[in-house]
């Protein structure tokens, strides 16, 4: 199976009318130098309540799907080595997760996740920064590869 289809089985059982959503990169992304900006996840495989935007590449926490949420992200840089970091943020910009990462290879990329409490009207995102001294490329490839940013409520 592939990940989406494993993770749609996984969402459909146990949490059945909870939220979950998974976005993807369609589009190769610049990123200036030294700069954190919000990665445009404007393509979506899952989004179950209708909270991912396209055009703000957000997620709000749809009314009555307050409580704990597993989220996270991957990105995938295209040809450079830096050091890098990709941010899960919610609201005013508060970060949730910050995972970072060395130079490493050409095309890896940091990927994580966090489990938090979020409430219903909070809206999370991902940006990414990296240092490799001008403007470079995060990659999108398919839904499945590259760069993704997903989540779930947690029945608890």
């Amino acid at each position: 199976k592939s990940a989406a289809s494993r993770l749609k089985t996984y969402i459909g059982q146990g949490g059945v009318g909870n939220a979950a959503f998974f976005a993807y990169l369609t589009a190769h992304q610049n990123v200036a130098n030294t700069t954190a900006v919000t990665v445009a996840f404007n393509g979506e495989l899952i989004d179950t309540k209708n909270g991912f935007n396209t055009s703000t590449y957000k997620y709000t926490i749809p009314s009555g799907q307050g409580g704990y949420w597993h989220i996270g992200a991957h990105i995938r840089k295209h040809n450079f080595k830096a050091d890098r970091s990709l941010m899960i943020s919610k609201n005013n910009g508060a970060t949730i997760n910050d995972i970072e990462g060395g130079g490493g290879t050409l095309y890896g990329g940091p990927s994580g996740s966090v489990v938090d409490e979020l409430s219903a009207g909070d809206v999370i995102y991902v940006a990414y920064y990296h240092n490799a001294g001008d403007n470079k490329q995060i990659y999108a490839s398919t839904a499945t590869d590259s760069c993704h940013f997903w989540g779930y409520k947690l029945t608890v």
